[in-house]
């Protein structure tokens, strides 16, 4: 992949993704009332994650010619500057993503380290648990569930002083964490996180998905005035808890979040919800939405690179999936059509290769082995 290519690359999957996840929260706010909200963000994750890896991997379609730049702007003149342009960004954005996945490993390392020196709870639960392991540690001040071989419920220590019917709706949100597979979903989310971390509307999104995934639990421990009670008195008990130093745990699953997202997540439960239905038939129809809108977002691709031909609606296979069609004997055009035919001038004029004899044949300028 050349640095123009990937300067291009990089501008379109931004306003891709950017097409992506202003579709999934207009649905999320339409469907408001079916508690689908963190199956709709998980979906728009997974479709961010596609659309990469189809723009890494296929060739898309040219739905702006790239004859709009490349039959305007003299080839010599912008093929240099965009070359160095490509490789800043390149360079930037690889280390941006090394320095966050470096950060996850040591924040799942730590949570590891923590769950580790933790303690089981002493007291019985009225859930059935499973496979699942309640445990309690003195160095966080909020419950959270962890979710990697074996899925764990990590509580405050002081938790086991709580009344039972307060310990069991903590313990219920998270299980709905850990039942509604949002161990999962948080796993798609940092990964697109990592791989955006440039975009403003990736984070802004990440917080939408938190808190949806928030409302979701809540909703599904409290099914009744009495446990919504008892939900808001084990909030206000956990809210009273203080330690020297403040947990944060960016590979788990956690109870309290910010302030704000308190606020909202109690005015939500405190607000008139209870006629909220979960209707399967909207959630399959506005996942189905945000694919079909992923699908025609790889369309939009901007005519940055301006060595691109200007001749074929579809662009050449990366060359990557090219060699492993390759391999199994399937054509691909993983060329420019005609991309050094249009603009011969400018190209030597850019380039300037000199010709080479590199045989001692009847042309000088013929590879070995090649007739003409």
């Amino acid at each position: 992949m050349s640095t123009p290519h990937f300067l291009e690359l990089a501008a379109s999957l931004s306003l891709q993704i950017a097409i992506v996840i202003g579709v999934c929260a207009w649905l999320v706010r339409q469907t408001d009332r079916s508690d689908s909200g963190h199956h709709l963000w998980g979906t728009c994750h997974v479709m961010i994650l596609a659309v990469t890896a189809a723009a890494l991997l296929l060739p898309h379609l040219r739905l702006i010619p790239h004859a709009i730049v490349t039959d305007r702007i003299p080839l010599s003149l912008v093929s240099a500057p965009e070359s160095r342009l490509g490789q800043l960004v390149w360079g930037v954005w690889a280390t941006g993503s090394l320095l966050y996945a470096v950060a996850m490993i040591v924040a799942a390392f730590g949570v590891r380290r923590l769950i580790a020196t933790s303690k089981p709870l002493s007291r019985r639960v009225g859930h059935d648990l499973g496979e699942i392991t309640l445990l309690v540690s003195a160095q966080v001040t909020s419950p959270f569930c962890w979710q990697l071989q074996q899925p764990f419920i990590v509580l405050p220590k002081d938790a086991e002083t709580f009344p039972d019917d307060e310990l069991r709706a903590i313990i219920h949100h998270e299980l709905s964490h850990l039942r509604s597979s949002h161990a999962v979903y948080l796993f798609l989310q940092r990964t697109v996180e990592m791989l955006y971390w440039f975009h403003p509307l990736v984070w802004w999104g990440s917080r939408q998905a938190d808190l949806h995934r928030e409302y979701h639990c809540d909703r599904e421990a409290n099914r009744s005035a009495a446990e919504t009670a008892s939900y808001l008195r084990s909030l206000l008990h956990l809210a009273e808890i203080t330690t020297e130093m403040q947990h944060r745990l960016p590979a788990g699953l956690g109870f309290r979040g910010s302030r704000s997202n308190l606020q909202l997540r109690v005015k939500r439960l405190m607000s008139d919800r209870r006629n909220q239905v979960t209707d399967d038939g909207v959630r399959t129809a506005s996942v189905g939405m945000i694919a079909v809108m992923a699908a025609l977002a790889t369309c939009v691709w901007l005519p940055i690179d301006v060595s691109a031909s200007s001749r074929s609606v579809w662009s050449p296979w990366p060359s990557w999936s090219a060699h492993a069609l390759y391999e199994f004997g399937i054509p691909a055009r993983d060329y420019e059509i005609d991309g050094y035919a249009q603009r011969p001038q400018e190209v030597r004029e850019a380039v300037a290769v000199p010709a080479t004899n590199t045989n001692d044949g009847p042309f000088p300028n013929t590879r070995a082995g090649e007739v003409r």
